[in-house]
């Protein structure tokens, strides 16, 4: 992939997470939430702010989870990826 996300912010592609229930009921219809669960593809280097540099905190192959209205959603030859800043990861998975 040539895309490399600069300053504080992490390319990460979205973990589609099963939509039926053991029985077969499709899900998809019940109201969605903004949560979205991804894993992180590449990272940024970090930022400076006010001097100070404050490197990554999470990196590559993390699960993070993040509101989809603090992301930036790209489609890169027909696959689609997010870009979101670092400070918008609201979690990662342990």
């Amino acid at each position: 992939m040539k895309i490399k996300p600069i300053f504080d912010r992490v390319l990460a592609q979205e973990i589609k997470e099963n939509n039926k229930t053991e029985s077969g009921i499709c899900l998809d219809l019940l109201p969605q939430n903004s949560l979205k669960k991804a894993i992180i593809l590449r990272t940024g280097e970090g930022i400076f702010e006010d001097g100070t540099f404050i490197k990554m905190q999470v990196s590559e192959n993390q699960i993070i989870y993040f509101e989809e209205h603090c992301a930036v959603k790209i489609i890169v030859q027909g696959k689609e990826y997010w870009l979101i800043k670092q400070t918008d990861i609201l979690a990662v998975e342990q």
